[in-house]
């Protein structure tokens, strides 16, 4: 009797469609991060490896540099620094993307349970249809590994503690208050460097939003006065050394990588194609949005506004920017996680409206219930699909050349560099030897002025760079009997990716070929070998 009592209760329970619903998301976001922490491989893009090899070398005491030969500030620091201790604890290869891996599944439900709380501290009781979007874009767009999930983590951090100042309002009239919003501003910078853009942009709409409500506290506007200066500096304070570091060891305020795709301030655009077909999603609907709440005016703003029209003039600016301002490679969709949420939230509040007016003719909760239940079905199904395209799906053209990699490490001495066109990031990974990237992301100035002065053959050479690794890359040109394998001897023109400049040759021999395959990227076009060569760089004047 005992027993049926419990099976009774258990399955009353469990009959509740929302237990069922949050059961079954859990249970696919368990099983999608499960996939990839049993082949991460698989789901770590290429530029993730930046990441993990600057950590590895400033975890061996070799300072930021990604190669040991260049000391370079091409990345977002913060997530580098997170990764620093994490490279300490394994010795690289699966081991180390597998906590990564974690890494990234515990700030995607960080994301969610802050999303999640301030969507209902806002008045959107039913936020469910925004989980496929937030955690579809985490863990099936290509970002695991990059800096997207901490990026993602801050903004909406900040947002959370925006929506406590205006909900709590002793709190939230407090100096400790101020002090925690410029902190996650100062964070959310560090995190990914072009948020400043959405901290400005929230910072605009919270400033409008409060003077326009006439915000006052008890002691008169001189409180109000060192509320936003303890803010505006606690910011500083938390960005201004690394600011400080860039300038002192390499001369300039942004990192490297962002110097050479940017050419403000001179117009290069107006290029739409810029963006990723999520960023034109983001930056058409960022316009609707910010058209909106403008339209609202401040005085008649709710938090809600707020934060919606920082998200959207956030995401407005920084698409304008991608648009005039960039020569290339910001398709990717770690550049859009500030446009992501501003989707999620939308679509949130507007399937909340809906739901909340058919409740209104229908009566009946069954419509919020059967919403959550479907939504757990459609999260279900991204995180099925997800594992399907990337570890089910792929042919073995497509899988990433692990034993390509690896073979490197048997053709090229141990601490020998290699010069890479391409795929720098998986080479050195895997291959664990130090890797002199063409493109100069993950370099500095330095090397972009002395390729175009010296050429890249005399850099090679100063460096006792033997080795050159060969793939599709538009800084590069090679004859069409090399990459046809009909060939003796050939040279290899290069230019430089931040002054579009040319910046030498170098000869390559059929007899010096170490390696060679073709990589199919799956998308179906014609792409050059892949080769790794032994090679002599000179310089030009040399005989």
């Amino acid at each position: 009797m005992e027993k049926t009592a419990l099976l009774r209760q258990l399955r009353e329970q469990w009959s509740n469609p929302k237990r069922i619903a949050w059961l079954t998301a859990g249970l696919a976001l368990i099983g999608g991060f499960s996939a990839v922490v049993n082949r991460p491989i698989n789901f770590v893009p290429g530029d993730a490896y930046f990441y993990l090899v600057t950590a590895q070398n400033i975890a061996a005491g070799y300072g930021s540099t990604f190669n040991r030969i260049i000391p370079t500030n091409g990345y977002h620091p913060l997530w580098v620094l997170l990764l620093v201790p994490v490279v300490r604890l394994s010795d690289g290869g699966n081991a180390g993307l597998r906590i990564v891996a974690l890494m990234a599944a515990t700030l995607s439900v960080g994301v969610i349970i802050l999303f999640y709380t301030q969507s209902w501290t806002m008045g959107i009781k039913r936020p469910y249809l925004a989980a496929p979007i937030v955690l579809g874009y985490l863990a099936g767009l290509g970002v695991l590994g990059t800096e997207a999930h901490l990026s993602a983590l801050s903004i909406v951090l900040s947002t959370s503690i925006l929506i406590m100042i205006e909900k709590r309002s002793k709190w939230g009239a407090s100096l400790f208050s101020s002090l925690a919003f410029g902190s996650a501003l100062g964070i959310c910078m560090l995190s990914r460097l072009d948020n400043v853009f959405y901290t400005f942009s929230l910072l605009v709409m919270f400033v409008l939003y409060k003077f326009s409500s006439s915000w006052k506290s008890k002691d008169g506007h001189s409180v109000n006065i060192l509320w936003w200066i303890v803010l505006i500096a606690t910011s500083v304070v938390i960005v201004a050394p690394y600011l400080l570091w860039n300038v002192v060891n390499f001369g300039h305020l942004v990192p490297i990588s962002g110097a050479i795709k940017s050419s403000f301030p001179v117009v290069v655009g107006p290029r739409l194609s810029a963006l990723s077909w999520l960023g034109k999603i983001d930056a058409f609907l960022a316009i609707a949005v910010l058209g909106w709440v403008i339209a609202r005016g401040p005085h008649s703003w709710r938090i809600k506004h707020v934060i919606f029209g920082g998200l959207a003039l956030g995401t407005v600016i920084q698409s304008v920017y991608l648009v005039l301002f960039t020569r290339f490679g910001v398709s990717w969709h770690w550049y859009y996680a500030l446009g992501t949420l501003l989707l999620a939230f939308i679509v949130a509040d507007i399937s909340n409206h809906i739901i909340e007016l058919l409740q209104s003719i229908h009566g009946s909760e069954s419509l919020s219930d059967l919403l959550l239940f479907l939504t757990a079905l459609v999260f279900v199904g991204v995180m099925a699909f997800f594992v399907w395209h990337k570890s089910v799906r792929l042919p073995p053209g497509k899988q990433v050349p692990l034993a390509q990699f690896t073979r490197v490490a048997t053709k090229v001495p141990t601490g020998a560099p290699i010069f890479a066109t391409d795929l720098p990031g998986s080479l050195a990974y895997w291959s664990g030897r130090p890797v002199l990237p063409l493109d100069g992301l993950i370099s500095d100035y330095t090397y972009q002025d002395e390729i175009v002065v010296d050429g890249i053959g005399c850099y090679l050479a100063h460096y006792h760079v033997k080795y050159f690794f060969y793939n599709d890359i538009h800084f590069a040109l090679v004859p069409e009997k090399v990459l046809k394998d009909h060939y003796d001897t050939g040279r290899v023109q290069f230019w430089s990716s931040l002054y579009q400049k040319a910046a030498g040759e170098l000869v390559v021999q059929k007899d010096n070929e170490l390696l060679r395959w073709q990589y199919n990227f799956g998308n179906n076009r014609s792409i050059d070998p892949i080769i790794l060569w032994r090679i002599e760089p000179k310089c030009a004047s040399s005989p």
